[in-house]
Order: C-alpha cells, then structure tokens, then sequence
C-alpha cells in the first residue's frame, strides 16, 4: 500500500486508501470506517457532484493514483457495481474489502473486490462476502451465507444460517431472511419484510411472511471486472 501522512497525526505514516464513487452521504460512513481502521482515505470524484466537505477530494483524472488500494464509496446495489465496473476502467488495479474494526467477523469467513462491512455487523463462520457487496450497519450474517457480487444488505438485517443472495441482490434494513432461503439475481426484499421461502430473480417482496409485491425492471447483471481479468 502506498503511504500517506495526515498533518493530525503529526507527521505519521500512514497507508493510503481510495475511495471511488462518493456522490453518495453514505461515503461519509465509509470514509470514517477507513479511519478507525487506520488509513488515509482520498475521495475520488468520477462523476463531479461529490460532497465538497469529503477528505482529501480530488476529481478523477489521469494523475489519479490508480496504483494505490481502493473501495466504494456507494450503498446501493446497482451503484456498488458500476462503480466496481467504471473504476476497473479508470485504471485501478489494487480492489480492497473494507471491514470496519468494530464488526465481528468469523475468522473462516472470506471477501472479495472492494467489498465494505460497516460498523457493528456480525459476520458468521464460512460465509462469502461477493465482490462489491454492501453489509450495512448492524447487519447480522449467518453461518454458511453466499452473498453475491454487488450485493445490498441494509441496517439491522438478519441473514440466517444458509442463505443464498445472488447478484445485485437489495435486502432493506430490517428484514429477516429464514434459513437456507435462496434469493434470486436482482430481487429487493423490502424493509422488515420475513423471507420465508425462495425469491425468484427481480422479484420485489413485501410484509410477513414476505409476499411478491410486484417484478421490478429487469436489467444487465454485471459482474466483478477484477474477478474476469484474474
């Protein structure tokens, strides 16, 4: 990792991270997960509409450091995967799963590119965080879980022994997800909704028991560029 020095720390080293994709507030939460973590972050504007109060802002440009380890700044699931997508074509090269310091993470469980787990979550043994995947504030994940690429979990959400979330997958905050439940490609399972059975692929589900709420528009699944060039 490169270093970088911060004048509060007095001259201390310290390791650079980029974050990209910040036209979001949610990249104040990453930017301070970053911190308790020990970096410093830089924000990296690829769109121009960037909160002129982030750290260390600077515009996306050909004198980026693109050498230098980098997340997402974004919570969204859509979002997280373009922006994975448009950073690989940015030319970044160093993908780097952020894990809050105050998370509870099982030893067993594994990470891919750019993936971010907030602060307070729990993370349980032998579970797959995919590439770009979200895990928000307080989150509870089992035991076992696949959680796909680009993948959103929001606060409070309760992912039990199991679970199977396939790509760009959005769980609202809130929500329960029963065991060995499989939710298919692009489904959103709305707040404090109960999943009790298998969701099928863009389907928006609501209430408990969770119900078909509606099909929501079916769009082009990305998937992880740094996984493809492996």
């Amino acid at each position: 990792m490169n270093p970088a020095t911060s004048p509060q720390d007095g001259g201390v080293v310290r390791p650079g991270l980029s974050v990209f994709g910040v036209a979001s507030h949610f990249v104040h939460d990453v930017v301070e997960s970053a911190q308790r973590q020990g970096f410093v972050p830089t924000c990296i504007d690829n769109l121009g509409s960037a909160d002129r109060d982030l750290p260390n802002l600077e515009a996306l440009s050909e004198a980026s450091d693109t050498d230098r380890p980098f997340t997402l700044g974004l919570s969204s699931a859509r979002h997280r995967g373009l922006a994975l997508v448009a950073s690989s074509k940015a030319g970044f090269r160093v993908p780097y799963s952020l894990v809050d310091p105050t998370a509870v993470v099982a030893g067993s469980a594994t990470f891919g590119h750019s993936a971010f787990v907030n602060a307070g979550v729990v993370v349980g043994s032998h579970t797959r965080i995919g590439c770009a995947s979200s895990i928000n504030r307080s989150a509870s994940i089992g035991h076992d879980n696949a959680i796909g690429f680009s993948a959103s979990v929001g606060p409070g959400a309760v992912l039990a022994g199991q679970v199977t979330l396939g790509a760009f997958v959005s769980i609202g905050a809130g929500a329960v997800i029963l065991p060995k439940i499989v939710v298919h490609d692009g489904a959103t399972i709305g707040a404090g909704a109960v999943v009790t059975r298998d969701v099928g692929a863009f389907e928006v589900v609501v209430g408990n028991p969770a119900r078909i709420l509606k099909k929501s528009e079916v769009t082009p699944l990305l998937t992880c560029p740094f996984c493809d060039d492996a």
